[in-house]
């Protein structure tokens, strides 16, 4: 189905292509890849393309209960929001694709080339860093107003202590080992 396929490919994008981003909201900020992802399984989940699994839902439940009964037990020094998070997260796993049929293939190609745009910009990041300024080298931090991007990440750092050269994040990526983390995935599915 194109349409899942497109859908799936899309959530790959804006997870890649967004996670520096934030969406202000009050004193917080919410990540845009984020927003994003859950709109377009909100319109995979309205179109009739997932399903509920009704095993992976009960065993969600009863990990949701176990996730909740130390929270209760310790309200005060509990976070709510990382609960809130977590719950949230996991909580797509009890949904399967209705028409899964060579959806895996087509979505994990387009990863594929995503991944290797970001891995020649990566590259591109790393040489260029000794001929230009680095402000022009990582130029979402450069050119992005603050309230847009995610904060306490450490985007920029050296490659060791004290050295004047910066480690590669890809430009889109939160930070470098999360750079390394996606070409580890493509070089995984590539093998």
């Amino acid at each position: 189905d194109s349409v899942t396929v497109s859908s799936l490919v899309a959530i790959v994008g804006a997870t890649v292509f967004l996670q520096r981003f934030a969406v202000p909201f009050g004193a917080s900020q919410v990540p845009a890849a984020f927003i994003a992802d859950y709109l377009i399984f909100l319109t995979l989940l309205c179109r009739g393309r997932l399903v509920v699994n009704s095993g992976l839902f009960v065993l969600f439940m009863v990990t949701t209960a176990f996730m909740t009964l130390p929270l209760i037990a310790s309200a005060t020094k509990a976070s709510l929001m990382s609960y809130a998070d977590l719950l949230s997260i996991y909580g797509l796993y009890i949904f399967k694709l209705k028409y899964p049929t060579g959806c895996f293939r087509r979505v994990s190609n387009a990863f594929l080339d995503i991944m290797t745009l970001c891995a020649a910009l990566g590259i591109a990041q790393f040489v260029l860093q000794f001929v230009l300024n680095p402000d022009y080298v990582f130029p979402l931090d450069t050119f992005t107003p603050d309230t847009f991007l995610l904060d306490g990440y450490n985007v920029i750092i050296p490659l060791e202590y004290l050295s004047s050269t910066l480690k590669s994040n890809g430009v889109f990526f939160l930070e470098p080992s999360f750079y390394s983390q996606f070409l580890a995935v493509a070089a995984i599915i590539e093998l």
